[in-house]
């Protein structure tokens, strides 16, 4: 219940009396004196500003500040989690346009520089996180997820310096299959990061985590099937240590987009 400040005139000095319960902001006394002082002087009382006149007394002058300063602005995080996302989606389409044939090996020199400008993308959050006081989104969250994001790229440069290595090895191996599961996964993170913008209901966060979900299940089911024939075949152990670990690599591509979803369902959920 808020109170009032009333002033009183006794004699040749003015009175404020507080009326109303005890109040938090530095009153010590409810009631204190003013005393009459030359028109336009300043003093403090209280620990704040006033200007008190002959016969007069005046409101309390509050110091204002800029809460936009102090606030600091969300969309600089959502950009740049947008622009990892982007760069994440623009590394796997480069990869699957490589397991489909459609790429040269010249173009894996590509996922090195995307690395890069992905860990330059997490650096710059976490030099924004620490210039900013208050921000609109947790500031783990927003580390999560910039991390993982960096995860998902460092993963697919990996898996990219990997089929360098052993291509030779794995020139019958047809990865269309997962190329196109990989596809959808990254096709449905880039969905979920542009809706954290508008913090969209909970409902909508689910359906599209249940789809990545459905995608993972998928692409496991693909790499199980792949292993069980490979364990069967009769290989050089070079092919096979060669698809063994592309196909694990694959699966933690895979992996590493569930990791996204989870983060990004899980900061709407909280939000919500």
């Amino acid at each position: 219940m808020a109170g009032a400040l009333v002033r009183r005139r006794l004699g040749s000095r003015w009175r404020a009396d507080f009326d109303g319960p005890k109040c938090a902001y530095p009153v010590v006394n409810k009631e204190f004196e003013l005393p009459a002082v030359a028109a336009g002087s300043q003093g403090w009382v209280g620990g704040c500003r006033h200007v008190a006149r002959t016969r007069r007394f005046k409101e309390f002058l509050i110091p204002m500040f800029s809460l936009q300063r102090l606030l600091g602005k969300d969309d600089v995080f959502l950009d740049l989690l947008e622009a990892c996302a982007a760069e994440a989606q623009a590394s796997v389409k480069r990869l699957t346009a490589i397991l489909r044939k459609e790429g040269g090996l010249g173009e894996l020199d590509a996922f090195l520089g995307a690395e890069r400008r992905e860990r330059k993308l997490l650096s710059e959050i976490e030099e924004q996180l620490v210039r900013t006081f208050v921000t609109g989104l947790e500031r783990e969250d927003i580390e999560a997820l910039s991390r993982a994001l960096y995860k998902l790229v460092k993963t697919t440069e990996k898996f990219a310096g990997r089929y360098r290595l052993v291509c030779d090895l794995v020139s019958g191996v047809d990865f269309t299959r997962q190329a196109l599961l990989i596809e959808q996964a990254v096709g449905i993170l880039g969905e979920m990061i542009r809706d954290l913008r508008k913090l969209p209901p909970l409902e909508r966060m689910k359906e599209l985590n249940d789809r990545l979900e459905a995608t993972e299940d998928a692409a496991d089911a693909v790499v199980d099937l792949l292993v069980r024939d490979l364990y069967h075949a009769d290989l050089p152990s070079g092919k096979f240590l060669a698809r063994k670990d592309l196909y694990d690599l694959l699966e933690k591509l895979v992996d590493r987009c569930r990791d996204v979803g989870a983060i990004v369902t899980h900061i709407v959920l909280k939000n919500s």
